[in-house]
Protein backbone atom coordinates (compact mmCIF):
# COMPACT_ATOMS: atom_id res chain seq x y z
CA UNK A 1 0.00 0.00 0.00
CA UNK A 2 2.77 2.36 1.04
CA UNK A 3 4.40 2.40 -2.74
CA UNK A 4 1.00 3.48 -3.93
CA UNK A 5 1.07 6.31 -2.29
CA UNK A 6 4.66 7.12 -3.61
CA UNK A 7 4.05 6.28 -6.99
CA UNK A 8 0.79 9.12 -6.66
CA UNK A 9 2.86 11.36 -5.37
CA UNK A 10 5.62 10.85 -8.26
CA UNK A 11 2.74 11.58 -10.52
CA UNK A 12 1.30 14.13 -8.86
CA UNK A 13 4.60 15.47 -9.03
CA UNK A 14 5.12 15.10 -12.33
CA UNK A 15 1.69 16.34 -13.66
CA UNK A 16 2.91 19.88 -11.46
CA UNK A 17 6.53 20.11 -13.03
CA UNK A 18 6.54 23.36 -14.64
CA UNK A 19 9.19 22.48 -16.71
CA UNK A 20 7.32 19.49 -18.42
CA UNK A 21 5.19 22.14 -19.51
CA UNK A 22 7.21 24.09 -20.70
CA UNK A 23 9.11 21.73 -23.15
CA UNK A 24 5.29 20.96 -24.54
CA UNK A 25 5.51 24.06 -25.04
CA UNK A 26 8.72 24.69 -27.10
CA UNK A 27 7.35 21.37 -28.40
CA UNK A 28 4.36 22.94 -30.55
CA UNK A 29 6.36 25.88 -31.27
CA UNK A 30 9.11 23.75 -32.95
CA UNK A 31 7.00 21.45 -34.46
CA UNK A 32 5.42 24.48 -36.47
CA UNK A 33 8.49 26.10 -37.27
CA UNK A 34 9.87 22.03 -38.75
CA UNK A 35 6.85 22.31 -41.02
CA UNK A 36 7.82 26.44 -42.41
CA UNK A 37 11.53 24.64 -42.86
CA UNK A 38 10.29 22.38 -45.04
CA UNK A 39 8.54 24.81 -47.17
CA UNK A 40 12.03 26.51 -47.02
CA UNK A 41 13.79 23.38 -48.16
CA UNK A 42 11.96 22.55 -50.73
CA UNK A 43 12.50 26.39 -52.25
CA UNK A 44 16.40 25.75 -51.53
CA UNK A 45 15.83 22.60 -53.65
CA UNK A 46 14.18 23.95 -56.49
CA UNK A 47 16.45 27.06 -56.67
CA UNK A 48 19.08 25.03 -56.53
CA UNK A 49 17.60 22.61 -59.52
CA UNK A 50 17.24 25.54 -61.76
CA UNK A 51 20.67 27.23 -60.72
CA UNK A 52 22.42 23.65 -61.39
CA UNK A 53 19.98 23.12 -64.64
CA UNK A 54 21.52 26.44 -66.04
CA UNK A 55 25.13 26.65 -64.70
CA UNK A 56 25.50 22.98 -64.77
CA UNK A 57 26.70 22.85 -60.88
CA UNK A 58 25.08 23.84 -57.81
CA UNK A 59 25.35 26.69 -55.88
CA UNK A 60 27.96 25.98 -52.75
CA UNK A 61 26.11 28.51 -50.71
CA UNK A 62 22.99 26.43 -51.01
CA UNK A 63 24.40 23.51 -50.22
CA UNK A 64 26.15 24.71 -46.86
CA UNK A 65 22.76 26.30 -45.84
CA UNK A 66 20.60 23.19 -46.73
CA UNK A 67 23.29 21.35 -45.02
CA UNK A 68 23.04 23.28 -41.92
CA UNK A 69 18.75 23.56 -42.68
CA UNK A 70 19.39 19.79 -42.23
CA UNK A 71 21.07 20.07 -38.90
CA UNK A 72 18.76 21.58 -37.62
CA UNK A 73 15.86 19.40 -38.31
CA UNK A 74 18.17 16.59 -36.74
CA UNK A 75 18.44 19.25 -33.56
CA UNK A 76 14.67 19.68 -33.77
CA UNK A 77 13.48 16.00 -33.80
CA UNK A 78 16.54 14.85 -31.17
CA UNK A 79 14.74 17.56 -28.61
CA UNK A 80 10.97 16.79 -29.43
CA UNK A 81 11.96 13.26 -28.90
CA UNK A 82 13.70 13.48 -25.62
CA UNK A 83 16.93 12.66 -26.86
CA UNK A 84 18.09 16.00 -25.96
CA UNK A 85 17.78 18.77 -23.49
CA UNK A 86 19.41 21.55 -25.61
CA UNK A 87 16.90 23.50 -27.57
CA UNK A 88 17.93 24.37 -31.19
CA UNK A 89 18.00 27.66 -32.96
CA UNK A 90 16.75 30.83 -31.71
CA UNK A 91 18.25 29.73 -28.37
CA UNK A 92 21.22 27.87 -29.60
CA UNK A 93 23.53 28.93 -32.70
CA UNK A 94 22.54 28.16 -35.83
CA UNK A 95 24.08 25.24 -37.20
CA UNK A 96 27.09 25.57 -39.06
CA UNK A 97 27.96 23.81 -42.70
CA UNK A 98 31.35 22.02 -41.63
CA UNK A 99 34.07 21.28 -43.98
CA UNK A 100 33.11 18.57 -44.61
CA UNK A 101 29.92 18.89 -46.75
CA UNK A 102 29.09 16.84 -49.28
CA UNK A 103 29.65 18.21 -52.92
CA UNK A 104 28.26 17.96 -56.08
CA UNK A 105 29.66 15.82 -58.72
CA UNK A 106 31.32 18.29 -61.58
CA UNK A 107 29.56 18.72 -64.90
CA UNK A 108 30.87 16.21 -67.24
CA UNK A 109 33.57 17.22 -70.19
CA UNK A 110 32.41 17.95 -73.54
CA UNK A 111 34.70 14.94 -74.38
CA UNK A 112 32.72 12.75 -71.47
CA UNK A 113 29.44 13.95 -73.01
CA UNK A 114 30.38 13.65 -76.71
CA UNK A 115 31.39 9.91 -75.89
CA UNK A 116 28.05 9.28 -73.88
CA UNK A 117 26.26 10.48 -76.93
CA UNK A 118 28.56 8.72 -79.54
CA UNK A 119 27.68 5.57 -77.71
CA UNK A 120 24.04 6.41 -77.28
CA UNK A 121 23.63 6.73 -81.30
CA UNK A 122 25.18 3.13 -81.41
CA UNK A 123 22.72 1.60 -79.21
CA UNK A 124 19.87 2.89 -81.55
CA UNK A 125 21.64 1.85 -84.55
CA UNK A 126 21.61 -1.66 -82.94
CA UNK A 127 18.08 -1.69 -82.08
CA UNK A 128 17.39 -0.61 -85.50
CA UNK A 129 19.56 -3.03 -87.60
CA UNK A 130 17.18 -5.39 -89.79
CA UNK A 131 16.66 -8.85 -88.23
CA UNK A 132 18.37 -11.49 -89.81
CA UNK A 133 16.87 -13.53 -92.66
CA UNK A 134 13.87 -16.13 -92.11
CA UNK A 135 16.05 -18.74 -93.48
CA UNK A 136 18.10 -19.24 -90.66
CA UNK A 137 15.21 -18.84 -88.29
CA UNK A 138 13.92 -22.56 -90.27
CA UNK A 139 16.71 -23.84 -90.35
CA UNK A 140 17.17 -23.28 -86.36
CA UNK A 141 13.38 -24.69 -85.84
CA UNK A 142 14.16 -27.74 -88.22
CA UNK A 143 16.97 -28.78 -86.05
CA UNK A 144 15.28 -28.57 -82.44
CA UNK A 145 12.09 -30.73 -84.29
CA UNK A 146 15.05 -33.37 -85.60
CA UNK A 147 16.28 -33.33 -81.90
CA UNK A 148 12.83 -33.82 -80.17
CA UNK A 149 11.74 -37.01 -83.02
CA UNK A 150 15.28 -38.18 -82.04
CA UNK A 151 13.98 -38.29 -78.25
CA UNK A 152 10.66 -39.96 -79.36
CA UNK A 153 11.71 -42.96 -80.97
CA UNK A 154 13.99 -43.77 -78.48
CA UNK A 155 13.74 -47.08 -76.78
CA UNK A 156 11.64 -47.16 -73.37
CA UNK A 157 14.02 -48.80 -71.00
Amino acid sequence: MMDDTEEQKDIIENLSDSRTWMRLLYMILYGIVFEIGKFVGLIVALVQFLFALFTGKPLPQLQKFGYSLAEFYRQIIEFQTFRSEARPYPWAPWPQADEGTPKADPKPSRAKAARAKKAETAAEDVKEAPAKPAKATRKRKKSVEQVSHTDDDAPSA
